[in-house]
Order: structure tokens, then sequence, then C-alpha cells
């Protein structure tokens, strides 16, 4: 399976927090973000995970550990089929060039 989403911006640490993640976007282990508590289970990804954007919505501060969810343990594999234009999933464009004149993300979080 390929997921293609978003990830927050990186901030700084403005008051000094002692928890080595705060600021960031939580890394790859969190990119699929677990809200549940998945006490002892072990989740077993193969597959591709692509980050395209900067997230619109979820733009909080990324709360480590037991704060806020329990996640599983993470066996994430790349699936080497992705490595080839034969194993892409069907619909996946085919870039020969890329010549980017107009588009811009907005690096801005919202607030509301």
């Amino acid at each position: 399976m390929a997921i293609a989403a978003g990830k927050s911006l990186n901030f700084t640490n403005p008051t000094g927090s002692p928890d080595g993640y705060f600021g960031t976007d939580g890394g790859l282990h969190n990119f699929l973000r677990f809200e549940e508590s998945w006490t002892g289970n072990t989740l077993h990804y193969k597959g591709s995970l692509v980050s395209l954007y900067f997230s619109t919505y979820a733009t909080g501060t990324f709360k480590c550990c037991n704060i806020v969810y329990n996640p599983p343990v993470r066996d994430y594999i790349f699936d080497p089929l992705f490595a080839t234009p034969a194993g892409l999933p069907p619909g996946t464009p085919m870039f020969r060039d890329v010549d980017n004149l107009t588009y811009r993300q907005s690096y801005t979080a919202r607030t509301n």
C-alpha cells in the first residue's frame, strides 16, 4: 500500500521543553498518526510513505509517547515493487521533466 499525505512544519522550542520531540512533526514513525491505544500490538506495514505537502489541518504541537496515545510497535518495510515503474499503483503519473512555474505552497499554518 502506498500512502501520500502531508506533514506538519517543524518549529522551534520557545519554552525549552525537555521533550526531544517538541517542535517536530513526529518523524516518519508517526507519519501515519496513530490515534488509538495499541497496547501490546505490532503494526506491520509494507509499502511506501510519501510526504507531498505541508498539512493544512492537524498542525498543532506533536505530543510524544504516552501523553496522548499509546502507539504500536512499528514494523515498517519499503515494498521493493515501488522501485520500478511496472510495480507502481494504477494511475500513478509518470514524469519525464518537471518545470514548476506557478505553484507555491504557503508555509503559514491555519489557526482555525
